[in-house]
């Protein structure tokens, strides 16, 4: 029922151009698959509903998520130089999960990060997982703080957080693990899984207004 769901309410056939129609048993929260051109707080607001639906009485969580769902798609355009992207979300109640997935096909993280000339980067994982860091940013300093939310989000709350972008794929939890893969993706794609069955834990309302 949750790979219908999935094929069904997040409009996959419609990009693999798969015209056979599946009747979906389920009708679970999900964003379809949704072509962006340039960043949208009310598109962001959708997907942040989806991810929050559950998690009741933490407003301060639903204003950091809302920022840090934007800030990425922005970064996409910005610094991964892309003409669009896409996003995704999709909600499982029953096994107490949500889902969020933005890919772009840009330049990527790696030669975003290069492209500037304050950081001296070594490898692809290590500007990959240096992304994630507060304030790290290849256009100018006090920003980057998208990717560094989620981390944060996802460390504090027994959440994955993926990022594929050339060859280096990293996985943030409560560890981060870096590796460079046998292929290469040109673009960035970008997952978050979070587990909605235990109180939310977040930075409070004073740390979020000065971000």
């Amino acid at each position: 029922d949750n790979a219908v769901h999935q094929w069904h309410n997040l409009g996959i056939s419609k990009y693999l151009g798969f015209s056979r129609k599946i009747i979906s048993r389920t009708n679970l929260p999900a964003f379809p698959v949704t072509r962006l051109t340039e960043p949208s707080y009310p598109l962001a607001g959708r997907v942040k509903e989806i991810l929050t639906s559950r998690l009741k009485g933490a407003e301060n969580f639903h204003k950091a998520l809302h920022f840090a769902i934007r800030e990425t798609v922005e970064n996409a355009f910005e610094h991964g130089q892309t003409k669009h992207c896409y996003m995704c979300a999709y909600s499982v109640p029953t096994k107490n999960l949500v889902r969020l997935c933005i890919l772009d096909t840009g330049i990527g993280i790696p030669n975003s990060m290069r492209s500037s000339q304050r950081y001296r980067i070594e490898s692809n994982v290590e500007a990959v997982k240096l992304s994630s860091n507060y304030g790290i940013s290849s256009k100018a300093e006090d920003r980057g703080i998208g990717l560094y939310i989620l981390r944060d989000v996802v460390e504090k709350n027994e959440g994955i957080l993926s990022i594929l972008s050339g060859n280096a794929l990293v996985d943030i939890s409560k560890k981060i693990k870096g590796n460079e893969l046998s292929f290469s993706f040109l673009g960035t794609i970008i997952k978050l899984t979070l587990k909605t069955r235990k109180e939310f834990y977040y930075i409070d309302v004073a740390s979020w207004e000065e971000l």
